[in-house]
């Protein structure tokens, strides 16, 4: 187990990339934000999910299962070892069993 969890919310990272934002390391370098995290020790990442988006307006349909599976994809690939989004590790609400 780690000594310290150093996390963020990334929730809204897709919707921000998809309206054109860029990030960039601390000397000017354009990075993807995900190895701008883990470069800089993020280990721990949440992902905001709704149960029915299409009743939530202010989501914008970016928190539904199908967007949180892809952004959970992006940080398994940048961040193999983090336990986070490994489905057996997290606590799920009791109607959304179904959730892998």
């Amino acid at each position: 187990m780690l000594d310290y969890y150093k996390g963020m919310d990334i929730s809204f990272l897709q919707e921000y990339l998809e309206k054109g934002m860029k990030t960039y390391d601390l000397d000017g370098t354009l990075i993807d934000p995900l190895k701008l995290a883990k470069k800089h020790g993020v280990n721990a990442m949440r992902l905001r999910i709704w149960h029915t988006p299409e009743n939530v307006p202010e989501s914008g349909g970016y928190c539904s299962l199908e967007r949180t599976i892809v952004m959970a994809k992006k940080i398994k690939h940048c961040h193999e070892s983090c336990r986070f989004w490994h489905p057996d590790s997290q606590y799920y609400a009791k109607n959304n069993n179904h959730v892998p």
